[in-house]
């Protein structure tokens, strides 16, 4: 008797993930800069110089991970056209424990074409 009531106290919950924030990063030129916050999913796009082109930023999470093998979900992608030192921030529902990343870039939207991106390091939601 005394070796199921053991059993049953070893027998717990499984722990809950938690979220990785991604620091800042910016797009090869300096032209745009990005971050994620895990508490709330909230992704921060910003347009940093007056120069025509608008902050674009992509946003993925892995759906599979193996040795040698990562597959991405695509999420989207958030711009920020203002240029003005005010960021466009929007929360996105990302699974909890997903492995996330952006790629910041600096967008000319007249040929629908990114000048400058860089990828950030990855987070966690």
């Amino acid at each position: 008797m005394a070796g199921i009531g053991l059993a049953a106290v070893l027998i717990s919950a499984s722990p809950a993930h938690a979220g990785t924030d991604i620091p800042p990063a910016y797009s090869v030129d300096m032209g745009a800069g990005g971050k994620f916050t895990s508490t709330g999913e909230a992704f921060q796009v910003c347009d940093l110089k007056l120069d025509g082109l608008r902050a674009r930023m992509y946003i993925r999470y892995v759906v599979y991970r193996d040795p040698g093998l990562t597959v991405w979900e695509n999420v989207g992608h958030l711009d920020d056209t203002t240029a003005n030192g005010v960021c466009v921030d929007k929360s996105i529902n990302i699974p909890d424990g997903k492995i996330v990343q952006f790629r910041i870039c600096t967008f000319r939207a007249s040929e629908s074409k990114n000048v400058s991106c860089r990828w950030s390091k990855e987070g966690r939601a």
